[in-house]
């Protein structure tokens, strides 16, 4: 089992979230789409290189995001992965993947 996290702009929280729980992140038990999300700001400033989503080069930048936290099957874990990047509007998204137990 692991737990994934991730740091997502409002704009896209519902479509990260589907092709999650798509890929089989977020069941437990008799439970499906289980997780949990917070509020909060997230900070960037791209450099000259990048591909930002949202802001030209050099510009720090805050925008509202949400901070998802799910469950995954270690089954699951490399389609969840490919799932959270591929459907995720940034160009490298700032997430988090831990084994645990339950």
């Amino acid at each position: 089992m692991f737990h994934i996290h991730c740091y997502v702009p409002k704009s896209h929280l519902h479509q990260v979230k589907d092709a999650l729980f798509e890929a089989g992140a977020g069941r437990l038990g008799h439970y499906s789409q289980c997780c949990w999300e917070t509020k909060g700001t997230g900070q960037f400033c791209p450099n000259d290189s990048a591909q930002s989503f949202t802001v030209k080069a050099d510009t720090v930048t805050t925008i509202e995001e949400y901070k998802i936290e799910l469950v995954c099957q270690t089954d699951k874990i490399d389609a969840a992965r490919k799932a959270l990047i591929e459907s995720h509007p940034y160009e490298t998204p700032a997430y988090g993947i831990l084994p645990i137990s339950t």
